[in-house]
């Protein structure tokens, strides 16, 4: 997933995103 096509998502975010286990359950849970 391209982090930072998501509406204000930077660079550093989207690093920190890609690290994460599951990323996608955060960003659509709401954990970030």
């Amino acid at each position: 997933m391209d982090f930072e096509t998501i509406p204000g998502v930077g660079e550093k975010t989207a690093a920190a995103l890609a690290e994460l286990d599951d990323a996608e359950r955060a960003l659509t849970d709401g954990d970030v």
